[in-house]
């Protein structure tokens, strides 16, 4: 399984600035899972569990 490709805008590379290592794995694993061909609605909700953030980030389940 090849791993997500995530395109980041200016704007969230610098609000990324205030959030940890950790918040930022959350919060591209929940980009990762954006549709381009779908339009963005508030109806849709993302999930991310910690073993999809351990393998996005290549670390042991206990560090995600």
């Amino acid at each position: 399984m090849s791993l997500p490709l995530v395109y980041k805008s200016n704007a969230l590379i610098e609000a990324s600035y205030r959030l940890t290592v950790y918040e930022q794995r959350i919060l591209l694993g929940c980009i990762a899972q954006v549709r381009r061909d779908a339009p963005l609605t508030d109806q849709e909700l993302y999930t991310v569990t910690a073993q999809q953030v351990a393998d996005m980030a290549g670390v042991g389940l206990k560090t995600a």
